[in-house]
């Protein structure tokens, strides 16, 4: 999209960015293969090396989308050069995993703060009425001292938060989170092959 904060169709949101480096293999034909004079290049296959990266990569991105999240990826349309994976996650993924997690999201319930009493306040007052003439002319915004509470996330308990609209009501800050910890437990066979070991 424009922005680049959305999948191409402008709909989903990009939660988060992998990036890697590529590198094809270039077939060359001689002059006269295709036209005469003219030397045409092409992407061959790319070597072994390049093979079991891109591999491991098709495999993780399986295993991504295996657990719930959604991915666009760029061509590799190059001879090399650097490629993107934007990835989604859906309300269901951000849902199950918020309550995994112990997410504490905003409920509908909202409580008050209340000023502190002696002499602290007094002198607050006092430095306010001196402090007065230099602070910026501003609007009061209205219910300041009203918080929402908030609770760890229970999807059998959903009534209890206030949710206006699924799209926004985990921020980008805790979307990216999940994400994050969706990634960092999905792996790939080659990846349990390099020395891993469960533990029994």
């Amino acid at each position: 999209s424009p922005s680049g904060m959305h999948f191409r169709d402008s709909k989903r949101k990009v939660d988060y960015v992998l990036a890697y480096h590529y590198r094809n293999r270039l077939a060359r034909h001689p002059p006269g293969a295709e036209r005469p004079g003219l030397e045409v290049i092409e992407l061959g296959p790319p070597d072994a090396l390049e093979e079991e990266k891109r591999l491991q990569r098709e495999e993780y991105e399986r295993n991504l989308v295996e657990a719930g999240l959604e991915i666009e990826k760029d061509p590799e349309n190059k001879s090399q050069g650097l490629s993107f994976v934007r990835i989604h996650a859906p309300w269901q993924v951000l849902s199950r995993e918020a309550e995994l997690l112990k997410i504490k999201m905003p409920t509908k319930k909202m409580y008050e703060i209340t000023e502190e009493g002696g002499i602290l306040k007094k002198l607050n007052e006092i430095w306010c009425k001196v402090t007065e003439p230099l602070q910026p002319q501003v609007p009061q915004q209205e219910n300041t001292n009203m918080k929402s509470l908030s609770y760890p996330f229970s999807r059998e308990k959903i009534y209890l938060y206030n949710i206006k609209d699924k799209d926004t009501f985990f921020d980008n800050a805790t979307r990216s989170r999940i994400v994050r910890e969706i990634l960092k437990r999905t792996s790939t066979k080659a990846r349990n092959s390099m020395g891993k070991k469960e533990g029994r």
